[in-house]
């Protein structure tokens, strides 16, 4: 599907227009400003699994950091700490 745009001043004489067709037809729109892509619109549902995917990554991030930091601490290779914890994981889960 081709991405939609939009400039800030057709924004602003056909939002109503433009949020009703991302509501019901799913999809985004661009707004821009002088040429510049500024911002996006998109659907609630799409936003929430953006905001999810973002929390997931962040914490994805945060335990990898732990990973290094620990495995620093311990004379380990990030894949010795790795190791490590699947093994945990796999004991635990039995």
């Amino acid at each position: 599907m081709k991405e939609q745009t939009v400039t800030i001043t057709g924004l602003r004489t056909k939002t109503r227009q433009i949020v009703e067709q991302v509501r019901g037809r799913g999809g985004s729109v661009i707004v821009e400003i002088l040429g510049e892509p500024a911002a996006a619109i998109v659907g609630v549902d799409e936003y929430r699994e953006l905001q999810e995917l973002k929390r997931d990554r962040v914490a994805r991030q945060r335990r990898f950091r732990l990973i290094r930091q620990a495995a620093r601490r311990n004379a380990l290779t990030e894949d010795e700490a790795i190791s490590l914890i699947q093994e945990a994981r796999n004991t635990s889960s039995q």
